[in-house]
């Protein structure tokens, strides 16, 4: 505002802030009255915030899923990982495209795989034609329209049973996963690869779930072994070991200091590309590692 008058400086405005603040800023209309601005919380009669009443307010402006697909998110036997994931795609917080723009963020607006449409939760997982495919050639085979994702979810664990139902969670979370890859690292994955991988992810992880008891054995740890040794007195020690993955052709590593007393002062770990025997392995480990310890 321009100091002792009731008008916007409009100069200063459209230096500050971009068009459409500026824009919303200047059709903001300015009292006449020379009284001092307060603070004032409209959804309460005195103009005071409160907790309570703003959880008032939250309730009168959004539309949350009927409460059911709630407690049917939390009873799937799935990892938590994915029930977590599911529970943030029905509050609409995953970082898809509006909701970054929504905070300022410059992203790309429309999908990355097909670039026709806006990138939203709903269109990620249920409506771009890819994951329309999808879920047409899964054992699923829902592929309803819904004006959210919150509600296609729920007519879902309706009409599913239980074990189609955590099948379309896994499908739902690897979805997002090739979305992901899609905008990290331009790779796309294709129909048949994406519904494997939801369905040995889940038939391994319900496999693991099910080796609940072990054979519990006593080991001597000094027997045929070799134990960790303290440092001398204000020394530290770092240990630091490699693995070597064919497969996927990376290397990964990781490091532990401690100090003469045994206390963990910091780790490291991380991985690098490329098909390397066990010895270079760890060589180059202790090189990253060694790295690490010049910066810190």
């Amino acid at each position: 505002m321009v100091p002792n008058h009731r008008s916007w400086d409009y100069d200063l405005v459209k230096d500050v802030f971009n068009s459409r603040d500026r824009d919303c800023i200047l059709q903001i209309p300015l009292s006449s009255w020379r009284d001092c601005d307060t603070w004032y919380w409209l959804p309460n009669a005195k103009g005071i915030y409160t907790v309570r009443s703003c959880y008032k307010w939250m309730d009168i402006i959004s539309e949350p899923p009927s409460s059911g697909v709630w407690s049917k998110i939390w009873k799937l036997v799935v990892p938590a990982k994915v029930k977590n994931f599911l529970w943030r795609d029905v509050a609409n917080v995953v970082p898809t495209a509006d909701n970054l723009i929504s905070r300022r963020v410059e992203v790309h607006p429309y999908c990355t795989i097909y670039n026709a449409s806006p990138e939203t939760t709903y269109h990620v997982l249920v409506d771009c034609p890819f994951s329309k495919q999808c879920w047409m050639v899964s054992l699923v085979g829902f592929a309803e329209s819904f004006v959210s994702f919150g509600a296609w979810l729920d007519a879902l664990f309706t009409q599913c049973s239980v074990d189609d139902s955590c099948l379309a969670a896994m499908v739902c979370w690897v979805l997002w996963q090739n979305q992901n890859n899609k905008v990290m690292r331009n790779v796309e994955g294709r129909v048949p690869q994406v519904l494997n991988k939801a369905g040995q992810d889940l038939f391994q992880w319900q496999k693991a779930r099910q080796l609940s008891h072990f054979t519990q054995v006593s080991v001597d740890l000094n027997l045929g072994s070799i134990c960790w040794k303290c440092p001398r007195f204000g020394w530290f020690k770092c240990n630091v070991d490699a693995a070597t993955s064919r497969a996927t052709a990376r290397i990964s590593y990781g490091a532990v200091i401690r100090s003469s007393e045994g206390n963990f002062l910091a780790a490291k770990c991380g991985s690098l590309i490329g098909n390397f025997e066990a010895r270079e392995a760890e060589a180059l480990g202790v090189r990253e590692v060694l790295s690490w310890l010049e910066l810190a």
